[in-house]
């Protein structure tokens, strides 16, 4: 969150777009920009050896888990965020269809405020979003934006099995709540590994996205590593989006 914070913070007007990719250790909950902490059962997240951040972006809440978490960030000199979102979104829609997953990417409008469907919002995987990727009706991939003046940030997750739907475990709520957030869950999301019980790594996806940016969207790609700078400075911002776990 940090780094990416950095990177966006310090783009350049005519900057080169930068796509990173990551996994998270130890497994992480991530809440939006705007969601309340004081819902998360600390508890909970400690038992499990787990830890609870705070992303730059909006969106709601996501346990990163078994999972690949995508950001991506850009100038917004030649292209809008709503731009941004539909081409980064057929995007991973083309890359999985490569790898015969079969998606689609549903292009309806979503009107209203997330922030005000409570409970039901909560977690990401939970609410429908604009070219969001499905498969069979259930959402695939989780993605939220902020702009930085000049500069756009968008953060996704792809979910590879189905631990996401764990998620509820972590929320204040009572029982007869937790359970219908449960059902919610499990009848609006769906995983890779539930499509093809085989599953496929983080690298064969990765490629693939690489694979379609080149060959389909005439995108030349060019792999780097963030700088020692990058990273050192990128420490700075840690306690903006770290949260401490209180004991309940």
């Amino acid at each position: 969150m940090a780094l990416d914070h950095l990177l966006a913070t310090t783009m350049p007007n005519d900057g080169i777009p930068v796509l990173r990719f990551y996994g998270w250790e130890p497994f992480c909950l991530s809440l939006g920009r705007h969601q309340d902490s004081n819902k998360i059962n600390g508890n909970a997240l400690k038992g499990d050896g787990y830890e609870l951040v705070r992303r730059p972006t909006g969106g709601s809440a996501v346990l990163h888990a078994h999972e690949l978490t995508y950001s991506f960030i850009a100038p917004l000199k030649k292209i809008d965020h709503h731009q941004i979102f539909s081409l980064l979104h057929r995007i991973l829609a083309d890359a999985l269809n490569n790898l015969n997953y079969e998606v689609v990417l549903e292009g309806d409008s979503i009107s209203g405020n997330y922030l005000k469907e409570g409970e039901k919002s909560f977690a990401c995987f939970n609410r429908s979003a604009q070219f969001e990727i499905q498969f069979k009706g259930k959402k695939l991939v989780g993605s939220a934006q902020r702009i930085y003046h000049n500069v756009v940030l968008q953060h996704g997750s792809i979910l590879l099995d189905s631990t996401q739907n764990r998620i509820v475990k972590y929320f204040k709520a009572n029982e007869p709540n937790l359970k219908q957030m449960g059902t919610q869950l499990h009848n609006h999301a769906i995983a890779l590994k539930d499509i093809r019980s085989a599953g496929i790594t983080e690298l064969k996806i990765q490629e693939s996205i690489v694979d379609i940016l080149e060959k389909k969207w005439k995108i030349s790609v060019f792999f780097q590593y963030p700088t020692k700078n990058e990273l050192t400075n990128s420490k700075k911002f840690l306690n903006h989006f770290a949260v401490q776990l209180n004991s309940d």
